[in-house]
């Protein structure tokens, strides 16, 4: 164990070395915040010493439902809530169906930050949408109990029709101007 503590406390002095560096290549422009985090949490990792650093990605996560949506649209929320840092949720707007013969829909968006990949965020919303009974067969019948998106990871942009859908567009809007 001792071994172990003694070679965690000699790489300190080579990570603090290697995180100066690269906020002198960010500050110069040289590299992107994001991508300048990226590599010095993989460097991290790469020494076992990921718990030195903790990579927070922003994200833009849209939600909808048509079948029981209020009950379905709060319980997102909470569930959101306890499994991601939400900075803030937008009001609730009700939408017509897109592409589908269905109810109205009711929409809202969550702006916060993750420490799960990409990867392991779309299971988790994955996850989220079959608690609240969503299910392909339940689509089929027109009935989305919750639908969940990932519109954002960073500065990755998913589903690029959905950002030109006004709904979207005015939800992002909001949230992001308070």
């Amino acid at each position: 164990m001792r071994d172990k503590t003694t070679k965690k406390i000699k790489t300190l002095p080579i990570i603090l070395f290697c995180l100066r560096l690269a906020l002198l290549l960010e500050k110069a422009g040289c590299v992107s915040e994001i991508k300048m985090k990226k590599q010095v949490f993989s460097f991290c990792i790469s020494l076992n010493l990921h718990y030195f650093c903790s990579m927070r990605h922003k994200i833009v996560i849209a939600l909808g439902s048509n079948h029981r949506p209020m009950v379905h649209i709060r319980q997102a929320r909470e569930g959101l809530s306890q499994l991601i840092n939400i900075d803030r949720f937008s009001r609730n707007l009700w939408t017509e169906a897109i592409g589908i013969v269905s109810p109205r829909f009711l929409n809202c968006m969550a702006i916060g930050t993750t420490e799960l990949s990409e990867h392991e965020l779309l299971q988790t919303l994955k996850t989220l949408e079959q608690q609240c009974g969503d299910s392909r067969l339940e689509r089929q019948a027109g009935r989305v109990h919750l639908d969940v998106d990932l519109l954002r990871y960073d500065d990755e942009d998913y589903h690029p029709n959905d950002w030109k859908r006004g709904y979207i567009i005015t939800l992002y809007q909001e949230i992001t101007a308070t």
